[in-house]
């Protein structure tokens, strides 16, 4: 048990070192809806911290993550939500090397986990996906069950949604394989009560706030997504030639020297792989879930095969190097980063002159900054435009054409009767109202300007 212990003990440091380097915008407005929440005892079902979209109705697609998140924030602080998400990240690993238990010999299985951890840390954060990340690997392994005759397996992957759906939007991924197995099920026995747990599944994800729309909301997001969603860099395609592709290349490559196409069991584990591995590329967003499922595959692809010992130093020599890997790619994102300045990345100082001299006035900002300012502005200052971006669909056009200067911009911020810009100081706006007379330039520093207009 010392080296298993270790060994996720080392990849829980690397995990937490990367969630204090890259602390993810979308954390603070969890914080402040955990905050209505629990304090007020209201869910998220109309948006109001904007004043672009007062009003609007929400999905509350991730309340449940923003009562775990604020508690943990109010008591123990950033480094508190470190702990705890770095916790379930790595149930998510355990549960996958439980997974390869008894399928390929034990440095396979560590050189596994290591390829399924190197393509984690781009999605290692304090977000709400850590969930769907952790449920899918559980699926994953009652997928396995089910094919090793648990008949309880579908059963605990229905129960799973009921949590699902209310924490993370992703449970549409785990209601379809779910489908699958109870349909697959029903083509060998003939027998309308092995769909029971799909039916079940399927019940328990209208058990939410919203009721039946936060089933339809993911379907519509992937099947006809807003024109706006381009902007998320998560949903953009995945780009090769990036170092941070550099996992799913390895993975990719595993895949072809194995060669699990011809895979053969109850479960058409190499067809999902396939159609994670398109959507991936499509919205990287997918990638955990692709590389979790392939490394799945590698495994059953690999049961029992036997190893020479070369091979078998090899694949220990390989798992090493990817922490080596790993170690060293966070150690350059963690120098000159104080661990207890974990609001470093955003304008926090120009956040808080912008509070102490001008709260209240309509204020434009950087898109990237808007679940910052919920969090250290609101109630008194609301946004123009946040991560949440659900409320903002209609006016995310307009947003670009201010922020990067284009014919019209003026009208545009008259239009809104903005009173104050707060931006990077090398965009395009920021430039155009420096020669402005209309606006002052009232306060700079290396990550933010602000602009007050006369």
């Amino acid at each position: 048990m010392r080296l298993p212990a270790c060994f996720f003990a080392f990849i829980g440091l690397l995990f937490s070192l990367h969630m204090f380097a890259h602390v993810d915008p979308d954390l603070f407005f969890h914080i402040k809806e955990g905050e209505k929440l629990i304090e007020q005892g209201r869910f998220p079902l109309t948006e109001e911290f904007s004043f672009t979209a007062p009003g609007k109705a929400m999905v509350a697609t991730e309340w449940l993550a923003d009562a775990e998140i604020y508690p943990i924030f109010r008591a123990f602080g950033y480094g508190g939500l470190v702990f705890v998400h770095t916790l379930l990240f790595l149930a998510a690993l355990i549960v996958l090397f439980h997974f390869l238990k008894g399928d390929v010999p034990e440095p396979v299985r560590y050189l596994l986990v290591s390829l399924a951890a190197f393509a984690l840390i781009n999605f290692v954060a304090v977000r709400a996906h850590v969930f769907t990340i952790l449920f899918w690997a559980l699926s994953l392994l009652w997928i396995k069950r089910w094919e090793e005759g648990r008949r309880w397996a579908p059963w605990a992957m229905a129960v799973s949604l009921l949590f699902w759906v209310n924490v993370h939007g992703g449970f549409m991924a785990g209601w379809t394989v779910l489908g699958a197995v109870c349909l697959l099920s029903f083509r060998h026995s003939r027998k309308a009560a092995d769909l029971a747990p799909w039916a079940l599944g399927t019940f328990l994800c209208f058990l939410h706030p919203n009721g039946p729309t936060a089933f339809v909301y993911p379907v519509w997001f992937m099947v006809l997504p807003p024109a706006g969603r381009s902007i998320i860099l998560e949903w953009m395609p995945l780009d090769f030639s990036e170092l941070s592709a550099t996992p799913y290349l390895l993975i990719l490559a595993a895949l072809c020297l194995v060669g699990v196409g011809a895979l053969r069991r109850k479960f058409p584990w190499a067809a999902l792989t396939l159609v994670l591995l398109l959507l991936a590329i499509r919205g990287r967003k997918l990638l955990p879930l692709f590389s979790f499922t392939a490394i799945a595959a590698l495994g059953l692809s690999l049961r029992q095969a036997p190893l020479k010992k070369w091979q078998v130093r090899l694949c220990a020599a390989g798992a090493l190097a990817v922490l080596l890997a790993l170690s060293a790619l966070e150690a350059g994102f963690a120098r000159g980063k104080p661990w207890r300045d974990w609001e470093g990345s955003y304008p926090k100082v120009a956040a808080e002159f912008f509070a102490g001299h001008y709260a209240g006035r309509r204020l434009f900002h950087d898109y990237s900054w808007g679940c910052y300012l919920i969090y250290k502005l609101a109630p008194n200052t609301k946004v123009f435009v946040d991560g949440r971006l659900d409320p903002y669909w209609p006016i995310l056009g307009e947003y670009s054409v201010i922020m990067e200067g284009r014919p019209g911009w003026q009208a545009l911020l008259d239009g809104w009767a903005i009173e104050a810009v707060l931006v990077s100081p090398g965009v395009a706006l920021a430039r155009l109202l420096q020669d402005d007379r209309r606006w002052q330039n009232v306060y700079s520093d290396p990550k933010a300007v602000l602009f007050i207009r006369r």
